[in-house]
């Protein structure tokens, strides 16, 4: 497991919200930041994926990725336990200080993917 930090950007380039998880690889990390990048697409204009000084992935309003590779995955493909984080860090978002925390997409989000969540997790007990 790794330590990631995942940047919003304002319209200006400037860092306007920071979110700290933990992931298994670079992959499931990417794979947490495009969730969390379309849920909360109404409060920023971009965000960038660090691993310390490694910067992994950064995409400013839609634009041509400067590294990395842009996934197109949903939610619901990903494994549980990056399900969880997803929630997790989603669940963390909306209680910050952060402008994000005011995104009604992360909002709608973050209910529907712990619903789901949640639906999974009884399934398996």
């Amino acid at each position: 497991m790794a330590e990631y930090r995942l940047f919003f950007l304002g319209s200006d380039g400037a860092i306007d919200a920071r979110q700290d998880f933990i992931a298994p690889d670079d992959r499931a990390a990417q794979q947490i930041t495009t969730v969390l990048a379309r849920a909360t697409a109404d409060s920023h204009h971009g965000v960038m994926l660090w691993q310390g000084t490694r910067r992994i992935f950064e995409e400013h309003d839609g634009a041509q990725p400067e590294c990395g590779t842009p996934q197109s995955v949903t939610a619901d493909m990903l494994a549980f336990d990056t399900q969880q984080r997803v929630v997790e860090c989603e669940e963390a978002l909306l209680q910050s200080r952060w402008c994000v925390a005011k995104s009604k997409m992360l909002l709608a989000a973050t209910n529907d993917m712990s619903r789901q969540f949640k639906l999974q997790r009884s399934g398996r007990s």
